[in-house]
């Protein structure tokens, strides 16, 4: 049986031009705007997704809602610049300098290490298409599986995680691919998208 997911959007033109590409709307039975989740029933989906650079407002007001949808056994996934560390309990985020433009010298890395290179999230990307830039980085419970991690020399500090959250899961990334693919601005973001979808699915 395929997972419901539902869709959780602010009506910004990024989030609307990615969540209606044909690549991606497939995979959401439900789009919810912001403004409204405290009245939608999100426990009858599997799958929560918080698009990145969401309305933090609305986000604050739902933290029960959203909390407990994971607590109960669903999972929580949460895009980057989120403010998340605000409205989930026990996220410890580190904010840091984001360098948009290091591809841009032949010589320049991102400084990511690939700690759990045989995850199901690289089962139909590369671990080079996440390789553009990040929010800040997190540092999870000894628990996490860390999916992304920065360099110790950059600083050390994670950038995807996924962890057990009561009877469900958090999936906690700095990444922003819904702004990038809706900005045309960074052309692996939907390489990471479809390949975060692709794993969330199995």
């Amino acid at each position: 049986m395929s997972k419901k997911i539902a869709l959780i959007e602010s009506g910004t033109y990024y989030h609307y031009f990615a969540m209606h590409d044909k690549r991606f709307n497939k995979d959401f039975c439900e789009i919810i705007y912001a403004p409204i989740l405290s009245k939608t029933d999100i426990d009858k989906f599997d799958i929560v997704i918080v698009a990145d650079r969401n309305h933090i407002k609305f986000l604050v007001e739902n933290r029960d809602k959203l909390s407990n949808f994971a607590k109960n056994g669903g999972t929580l996934c949460v895009l980057g610049e989120n403010s998340v560390e605000k409205w989930i309990e026990g996220i410890n985020f580190i904010s840091t300098p984001t360098n948009f433009w290091w591809w841009l010298d032949p010589k320049g890395d991102i400084g990511y290490k690939n700690p759990n290179s045989e995850h199901p999230f690289f089962n139909n990307m590369r671990f080079q298409d996440c390789k553009w830039h990040y929010h800040g980085v997190f540092e999870p419970k000894n628990s996490a599986i860390r999916i992304i991690e920065r360099e110790e020399e950059s600083g050390g500090g994670v950038v995807l995680y996924e962890e057990s959250f009561g009877k469900g899961k958090l999936v906690i990334t700095s990444l922003d691919p819904f702004f990038h693919i809706g900005s045309n601005f960074m052309p692996n973001a939907d390489k990471v998208l479809e390949g975060l979808l692709s794993w969330l699915k199995i």
